[in-house]
């Protein structure tokens, strides 16, 4: 999900982005009918940004027939590490003035499903929208007000 073009457009050439490795964890609560609070915290650790961000949100199934669909709310923090890497223009980057947005916070909605296939093996996907602070759409390489992304995939329980 980005708010940028993809790191191969031609209006982006002198950006150096690299694939970066992420870990942390997430502890839920749920009650009432299905609903679940949740907080997720990660750091990136492969040395590209040292960025970290939380997610604090909600998901909600809906009952409509045999696919399983949920609708969700949220909150991201990034810190200011991530959100330049990610939004801003490094002071390595060439073609753009250096941007930094600082630390951010991103409210988001989602809806989503999850389809069991097996016991073990889920069929998943979700559709994300990120509605970008100031900080973000102030960046030279930002053209969106809001971020929209989707994720189709498999799940496997362990």
């Amino acid at each position: 999900m980005s708010a940028i073009d993809s790191s191969d457009a031609a209006a982006l050439d002198g950006l150096d982005r690299e694939v970066t490795l992420d870990i942390g964890g997430q502890v839920d609560y749920r009650f009432g009918p299905g609903t679940t609070v949740f907080l997720r915290a990660v750091t990136e650790v492969t040395g590209e940004h040292d960025g970290s961000e939380a997610t604090l949100g909600v998901r909600q199934p809906l009952p409509l027939g045999n696919v399983p669909v949920f609708l969700g709310a949220g909150v991201t923090w990034q810190s200011g590490e991530l959100s330049q890497y990610a939004y801003g223009v490094l002071p390595t980057d060439t073609g753009f003035a250096a941007y930094a947005p600082g630390d951010v916070t991103i409210p988001y909605l989602n809806i989503g499903t999850s389809i069991p296939l097996s016991d073990n093996l889920s069929l998943v996907g979700n559709l994300r929208a990120e509605f970008l602070p100031d900080a973000i759409r102030d960046s030279p390489i930002v053209d969106e007000d809001i971020a929209v992304g989707a994720i189709v995939g498999l799940s496997f329980r362990f």
